[in-house]
């Protein structure tokens, strides 16, 4: 019986609050993107990048067939 198979990639993107720069400096910086991946991969979507600047974030993730998209 022939399969079918797809990934999905999300890229999210989001700031902090009023564009602060927060994240300025480089080792909460690394903590902050570190935490997040570790997030994303206990949920079952494995992070691919995780990366940003001081009032960014970006997350690029593979969807995880088992989320439901309903």
């Amino acid at each position: 019986m022939p399969q079918s198979l797809s990934a999905v990639y999300l890229h999210a993107i989001f700031s902090t609050k009023d564009r602060t720069p927060y994240l300025q400096n480089a080792s909460f910086r690394k903590q902050v993107f570190d935490c997040l991946s570790s997030i994303s991969n206990d949920n079952e979507c494995p992070s691919v990048l995780v990366g940003g600047w001081n009032y960014n974030i970006h997350i690029l993730s593979q969807s995880s067939p088992s989320i439901n998209q309903h």
